[in-house]
């Protein structure tokens, strides 16, 4: 800050210049300019073109604030109400480029750490954090631009606020008389309408004499109409009446009671003194005691019919709880915002009115009955075949999404067409064009594509999302599941980081985070980034540091994703969890070989899932992943013994051969399969005791073969009522082997 006594001074501009690049300040300013008018041009030959100004004329020669500060991408500004009440205001218009943007996050996370009023920040931040937020061009990818946006908004807590309008602010049509962009007005102040209340009969009313002579008064005044229409007049009228009665009671009973303490407090000082009550004091005073026990048993009943909690008993107190879940259960029946059948969210109350009337009058409106189908309906109810199939077409039919598979051809569509309009007609259900999509095989061209979709009226797609999973032709890339990363770094940011602790955090991670690409998992080939990134917002949701974005990280992620017993915290790391949610259709391969999808998949790759296939699918690359981490977890049971292996599968108890601390002769191939030791669905018995110790033939021989001319079937090791499939097989992976006796591998 300077007194320059002159800005245009040609004398002392180049030591200005010197000084800012010497010292490189973020603010200078100078004062006693005697410049009425700053123009651009000139603060660039002078000061550099980096600079932001901001000028305060002088009057004639005199004063004059030159303000000059390196904002580029943001001006801080606060707002005071003249009460006391401050917030700060942040005005973005960020950079085109991702590096300049990181550096506008870091500025503002900076001054915004240690905020003790509220925080607005709005502007043209250049970047989009989801698919929602645009339309048209290019598909939302969660890129590094993005992941930054997302990262200083949960760093510093802030919120996206409810809106009411279009939901999207710029068309980018930069030709025309207007701007492209619409303006957002933010509301801070909002003067609430008051709202007619609803009279309702008060139970402390029932405490009051004249009550009854209100209600006598009003009930016998004559009303004219029918029974229920009399009924009805006297019961409002006469509510009507006990309200404006009681309107200045209960306004009293506050006061009432503040008025009798503090007589009654008096009166006992009073008493405390050497001179003492007199009868009539005394009989002030009992008659004091009694009115307040009065008013605090009719100010106890007024809250209590207002919390509407069942398990309050006689002899609860008034306190502090009972009005808050009072107000609340109040709060609970307001309408704060509704959400219109074009999508844009209403704030308004007479706009919400507004939209609940026109919903309700649309829903129970009146149709008109068209009496010339009636012969036609007639026929068709009467035709046998209608009638056979009428249990066909279900509620489950069209509960969720319906997928039709069809040829890409001119004829199957407009067959297709047809029968979906006959069952529109025979229903009144509707199709929703806008919500419909077409997904053609990348084999089809593209002149037919653009054709077939405009003969349906129904846009085309490369991939959609049914019952929660991504249906491409493609291969599904990392972008595909940006919709799991938005989800995860939404219940991140609206969980907040600061009002939660470490044992906080970990169940959250647990119940929710942890869990939101399970499904995924389970049914697709999840690519091992997507998976990673859950880990980390994972992990920078469990160490995140109250003030700083980014938190020491104590214990590394391995030794947290533990078991309990072995000093973890019981997380599940996605890598590892990939395998046993997969474990379970794996097992259901096998145990279910007759379901029509198992059947399909026997007959393309064959009934075991050790079998190596070329080019296999997805789906079966999936059970396969499945059935690796299954094995330590099922015994085979021996039927002809040709899908065993002697060594690496489990057939003795519950581990392989190779783990067991016993001997065994090295002449037995790693490929041989039990069926080798079979003759006949007997036990080779010499062939066993050659090749094997005399304990483990002796075991070996024990089992029972239950068939030879029927396959190996596996069954599971423990049992599935102490916990399930994928539980299993998960805890199985931190199981630690026995490397005591590793030597015990004799040379035959």
């Amino acid at each position: 800050m300077w007194n320059y006594r002159g800005a245009k001074k040609k004398a002392t501009a180049s030591y200005v210049h010197h000084l800012l690049e010497v010292h490189n300040p973020v603010f200078f300013a100078l004062v006693e300019t005697k410049v009425s008018e700053f123009q651009r041009r000139e603060v660039d030959r002078m000061f550099g073109k980096q600079w932001e100004v901001h000028c305060h004329a002088a009057r004639g020669l005199a004063g004059g604030i030159l303000v000059l500060g390196e904002m580029d991408q943001c001006i801080l500004g606060s707002i005071d109400d003249g009460k006391g009440n401050c917030c700060l205001v942040a005005t973005v218009y960020a950079s085109t480029r991702s590096v300049e943007r990181r550096t506008l996050w870091d500025f503002l996370q900076v001054h915004c750490a240690n905020l003790n009023c509220p925080l607005i920040v709005g502007g043209d931040f250049n970047c989009v954090i989801g698919q929602e937020d645009k339309k048209g061009g290019k598909p939302f990818i969660f890129n590094s631009s993005a992941q930054d946006l997302w990262r200083w908004m949960i760093s510093c807590d802030l919120k996206e606020t409810r809106f009411s309008g279009p939901r999207f602010t710029w068309t980018n049509n930069k030709d025309g008389a207007t701007s492209d962009h619409a303006p957002i007005l933010l509301k801070l102040f909002v003067i609430s309408i008051p709202i007619k209340p609803i009279i309702r009969f008060e139970d402390t009313w029932v405490s009051y004499h004249q009550t009854r002579r209100i209600i006598r008064s009003n009930w016998l005044m004559k009303a004219k109409g029918s029974a229920a229409e009399i009924l009805n007049k006297k019961c409002l009228k006469t509510l009507r009446a006990l309200f404006f009665w009681s309107k200045n009671k209960l306004q009293e009973l506050s006061n009432s009671k503040v008025k009798l303490e503090a007589n009654l407090l008096q009166l006992q000082q009073e008493e405390c003194t050497e001179k003492g009550l007199n009868q009539d004091q005394i009989q002030e005073m009992k008659a004091i005691g009694m009115e307040l026990q009065s008013v605090l048993a009719r100010i106890n009943s007024w809250w209590i019919q207002r919390a509407k909690c069942q398990w309050i008993q006689e002899g609860d107190s008034n306190s502090r709880f009972f009005q808050s879940v009072a107000s609340l259960k109040r709060n609970c029946n307001r309408i704060c915002s509704l959400k219109n059948s074009v999508g844009v969210t209403l704030v308004d109350k007479v706009d919400i009115a507004s939209e609940l009337v026109n919903f309700f009058e649309a829903k129970w409106g009146s149709k008109s009955v068209s009496l010339e189908d009636w012969p036609a309906l007639e026929r068709v109810v009467r035709t046998p075949d209608f009638l056979s199939l009428q249990d066909l077409i279900s509620h489950l039919l069209y509960a969720n999404d319906i997928l039709i598979f069809s040829e890409a051809t001119t004829s199957h569509l407009t067959k297709i067409r047809e029968v979906m309009s006959r069952y529109c007609e025979w229903t009144g259900q509707r199709i929703n064009t806008s919500k419909s999509t077409i997904l053609f095989s990348k084999y089809t061209p593209m002149w037919k594509q653009y054709k077939l979709s405009k003969l349906l009226g129904i846009k085309r797609v490369n991939s959609f999302v049914y019952l929660g999973l991504i249906c491409s032709i493609n291969r599904m890339k990392a972008s595909d599941y940006n919709r799991i990363i938005n989800k995860a770094l939404k219940l991140v940011h609206v969980w907040g980081l600061k009002t939660l602790s470490l044992a906080g955090r970990s169940s959250l991670i647990k119940s929710s985070l942890g869990t939101l690409i399970n499904y995924q998992l389970a049914h697709s080939k999840v690519p091992m980034s997507v998976i990673d990134k859950i880990d980390r917002i994972c992990r920078a949701f469990l160490w995140q540091d109250k003030q700083d974005h980014r938190g020491i990280h104590y214990v590394s992620w391995k030794k947290i994703c533990l078991p309990k017993e072995q000093g973890g915290l019981g997380f599940k790391s996605m890598r590892m969890w990939s395998g046993p949610v997969r474990a379970r259709l794996a097992w259901h391969f096998y145990q279910f070989p007759l379901h029509w999808h198992n059947y399909l998949l026997r007959e393309a790759y064959g009934n075991s899932l050790d079998s190596v296939v070329h080019k296999p699918s997805r789906a079966w690359q999936i059970l396969q992943d499945g059935w690796r981490s299954l094995k330590g977890v099922i015994r085979w049971k021996i039927g002809n013994g040709d899908s065993v292996s002697i060594l690496k599968d489990i057939w003795l108890l519950d581990r392989r051969l190779e783990d067991w601390p016993t001997f065994y002769s090295t002449t037995i191939d790693e490929s041989g399969r039990v069926g080798d030791l079979l003759q006949d669905g007997r036990w080779k018995e010499h062939v066993i005791r050659e090749l094997f110790g005399p304990c483990l033939a002796d075991l070996i021989l024990s089992i029972s073969v239950f068939s030879v001319s029927e396959v190996d079937k596996p069954e599971l090791i423990n049992s599935t009522l102490s916990c399930s499939i994928s539980r299993q097989v998960f805890e199985a992976q931190f199981k630690h082997k026995d490397e005591r006796f590793g030597w015990l591998k004799v040379v035959n």
